[in-house]
């Protein structure tokens, strides 16, 4: 009976141990996070983003919430191929017109991201659309923002 509660003590350690170290070994790599507001009305045609210059560190992602009531939103880096190489997790964004890297339409409380990896400083434009049927390639530039990314 003592060989048996001894087997039983040893099994019970071995399976503490390895909860324990996988426990220890789960790591989470949590990634820091900024938010930019767009806020606007459709009876003002104006749009802001809160803050217009977001200054952060590189390996941070900045979300783009649209607060604009009843328009639409895409977010549009003039310098595209700087923007797209030094950026990642843009799954909603794709080089668009005129080598731009450009957002697809963000609707009411919606979002887009994207995570800086590279120092620099990347502006943006907001342009505006209205409706859920028939969004144009373009829309009209409303707004301006700045992403700046030191080490």
């Amino acid at each position: 009976m003592s060989g048996r509660k001894l087997l039983c003590q040893v099994g019970l350690g071995i399976v503490m141990a390895l909860i324990i170290s996988l426990i220890s070994s789960a790591t989470v790599q949590a990634q820091e996070c900024r938010v930019v507001w767009i806020h606007g009305l459709e009876v003002h045609k104006s749009v802001a983003v809160e803050p217009e210059t977001m200054r952060i560190s590189k390996d941070t992602c900045v979300i783009w919430y649209n607060r604009a009531t009843a328009m639409n939103v895409k977010i549009t880096f003039q310098e595209g191929k700087a923007c797209a190489s030094a950026t990642d997790g843009g799954a909603a964004f794709k080089m668009g017109y005129g080598a731009c890297y450009v957002s697809s339409w963000i609707p009411f409380a919606g979002t887009s991201s994207l995570r800086f990896k590279e120092k620099g400083t990347y502006k943006y434009v907001i342009e505006t659309a209205n409706g859920p049927e028939n969004l144009p390639e373009r829309g009209e530039k409303i707004a301006e923002g700045t992403i700046m990314v030191s080490e």
